[in-house]
């Protein structure tokens, strides 16, 4: 899929959990008003919450859309964890907010046997999961971190959902705290979520690397490029929902400025052509000192160094 039809899906994605976390949010707020239900009523302030942080989310992948300029060279994919850090900030406040009153309200268990509400939060809880593995496909199709974050927050609510249930049945059987424990634990798992997406996003700002399988079959792919012989160094860091590579390659230290040019611009197309999450590939040469004792390789330790499986070297471009 081409990065028009990739941005296009994400977005489309997006306007659609959107809708659905608003009609969720209305649906649970009016179900806990009626069931009179701690649980759902905790539920339904978390998809208010929910859906304006989602707000921002679409607004992020728009914005991630922005091609490089002067003054952002590599594009403004970032956004996607700044916003994913905002999301999860907000779980975790959120979270703390519903703990904190869940044993604060009176007890309405009376209320809580309506077989309305039990239905009701069966059919929000399945609309949840699907939402969930939707949007879960579509963020590994992209590799789109804020998408994954939201994925996982419709799952948060297929969760929470079973323990609402658990805790208005309970309360139906005479365990009057029941409830109240119900909503105590949805903000337990909110908090918990909202933890794992912020880290995720601070790895993200702080420059994660690119898979290491991902690196190794890249070094793999540029060893098999003519002219190329052996790969010192490779690097990759996310920038979003797309992947930046450096790379040192040795190459025939006879070769000429244009020789090697003419490898370097062969070996960058094919990176940027096998592997789509690729948007930037910066390629060095140095010359190969395998022949040359007098010269130290001072690549040859790197850290990734021992992990990359070199094949048989290319021939060369220069013919001696």
């Amino acid at each position: 899929m081409g990065n028009s039809g990739r941005k296009t899906c994400v977005e489309e994605a997006a306007r659609l959990d959107l809708g659905g976390t608003l009609a969720q949010a209305i649906f649970r707020s009016l179900l806990g008003v009626m069931s009179g239900s701690m649980g759902m009523a905790a539920q339904g302030l978390y998809s208010i919450g929910d859906a304006i942080t989602k707000s921002l989310t679409l607004a992020s992948i728009r914005i991630s859309k922005i091609p490089p300029s002067k003054t952002f060279p590599f594009g403004a994919g970032k956004i996607l964890f700044v916003t994913s850090l905002i999301i999860g900030i907000s779980l975790i406040g959120t979270g703390v907010f519903l703990a904190s009153t869940s044993f604060n309200e009176p007890n309405t268990v009376e209320a809580t046997g309506s077989l309305f509400a039990i239905v009701g939060v069966i059919v929000s809880a399945a609309f949840s999961e699907l939402m969930s593995r939707y949007l879960s496909c579509v963020a590994t199709e992209n590799d789109n971190i804020a998408l994954r974050s939201a994925s996982r927050d419709n799952r948060i609510d297929a969760i929470t959902s079973i323990v609402v249930i658990t805790g208005i049945v309970l309360s139906n059987a005479g365990l009057d705290a029941a409830d109240h424990i119900a909503a105590l634990l949805v903000s337990l798992i909110v908090m918990n979520i909202g933890r794992i997406i912020a880290w995720d996003a601070i790895k993200g700002l702080l420059d994660v690397t690119v898979p290491r399988e991902t690196l190794d079959e890249i070094a793999r792919k540029s060893r098999a490029t003519k002219g190329v012989r052996e790969i010192k160094l490779i690097r990759g860091r996310s920038l979003g929902e797309f992947w930046e590579i450096y790379m040192h390659v040795s190459i025939d230290e006879k070769l000429t400025v244009a020789e090697s040019n003419a490898i370097v611009n062969n070996l960058r197309e094919n990176i940027l052509d096998s592997f789509s999450e690729v948007q930037h590939a910066w390629i060095i040469t140095v010359p190969d000192t395998s022949q040359n004792d007098d010269v130290p390789d001072y690549w040859a330790g790197h850290l990734f160094a021992d992990t990359i499986k070199q094949e048989p070297a290319s021939p060369s471009l220069h013919s001696e």
